[in-house]
Order: C-alpha cells, then structure tokens, then sequence
C-alpha cells in the first residue's frame, strides 16, 4: 500500500535511514548536545529524549549496529508509521581526567524500537536531512543542527517530506505495542522472532 503511493518506497533504505538517525541520537546523548539529533527527530521525539541526556556522563568506547529491521508498518490517521528493531553492541566508559574509568567490562547489547512516520500524502523528496539538504527545496543545509532551512524556511525534519524519528521504546515493550495495533498493523508481532530471520 506504502509502495502504491511512493515508488521510492524501500524496507532497506528505510533500515539506513534508521540507523543514521539512531547513531545521530546516540551522538547527542554522549556530547551532550541535543541539537546534534534534532533535524532527524520529530518535536515530540526531540523532547522526549532530550529529557533523557540527563546526567549523562559516559561516551562509547565502542558502538556498532548489529541488526537493523523492518518488524511492522500501519497508517495512523494522515501519517504511515514504520516499526524498526535496532539491536546495538556497546562498552561505555566515563572520562575522570586523564584516566579512563570502564563502565561495561565487557561489550553489551540492547534491542530498541525505532518509530519512522511519514504523511500518506507527502510531497515528493527534493532532498535529504540524511545527505545535509533540505527535503522542501533541495538546498544544502547550511549548520548541520539547524532544523530549518535557511533557504526556504520549511522544517527539514518535517514529515511532509521526509521519514522522520517521532519515538523510540525498549524492544520488551514492542509485544504489547503490536497487540494494541493489531487490527492496523502488518508485519512481525514478536520482536523475538528476528533472529529467527537471521537463521540459515
């Protein structure tokens, strides 16, 4: 149904999109510098987890994607939403001077749900918050946080345009999340059924 309406349309390219902006929001979270996400992220979003960079005192001695994967899509009244599971693998330390303090001995590893929506009748993508260039009118994005385009002035994370973050949830919550939308929502039901996926 998504594809009938947006030949561009692509689970894969999608999954990208999603890992981009998953890193962009980890990025922030480290730096302390909730603008680093905000052209990725929905209003909302960027509330929500901005509130959540609180005290935050680690970085990454290591982070990479393990999985990115499309579980389920639904039409929530004018907007598609697209569930994406990101499982990740990361060792935090926290920085005391010149020393290194080990936060996770070892490297750990967490699932997340990523929420992307976009309007069912969006306009067509003249470019990308993922590629530095407004998606209203093409132009280079000229501050990498600024969240309009000084341009033409339009919202570059807006969903008018452009696949946007508006939420992220545990990968626990994720059952209970699909059982509320079940009659909308098409896809997998059980976030544990990914790495049956990855089975040969």
């Amino acid at each position: 149904e998504i594809l009938g309406k947006d030949s561009s349309f692509s689970a894969q390219l999608l999954e990208d999109k999603c890992s981009n902006g998953y890193l962009q929001i980890e990025t922030a979270r480290v730096s302390g510098n909730p603008l680093v996400m905000k052209r990725f992220v929905s209003a909302g979003a960027f509330e929500k987890l901005s509130a959540t960079f609180q005290g935050v005192d680690f970085i990454y001695n290591r982070i990479y994607l393990n999985d990115v994967t499309l579980l389920s899509a639904m039409q929530k009244e004018n907007k598609y939403e697209l569930a994406i599971s990101v499982k990740s693998s990361f060792q935090r330390v926290r920085l005391k001077g010149n020393d290194v303090e080990i936060i996770d001995p070892v490297v750990m590893t967490k699932t997340e749900v990523v929420f992307m929506s976009r309007d069912v009748d969006a306009d067509v993508n003249k470019g990308s918050v993922f590629a530095y260039t407004c998606p209203s009118c093409g132009a280079t994005i000229q501050d990498t946080v600024d969240a309009k385009c000084a341009y033409c002035g339009s919202d570059v994370n807006s969903t008018r345009y452009e696949w946007i973050i508006t939420d992220i949830i545990p990968g626990e919550a994720y059952g209970e999340y699909f059982q509320a939308n079940a009659a909308e929502a098409a896809g997998i039901s059980k976030i544990d059924s990914v790495d049956n996926l990855f089975d040969v």
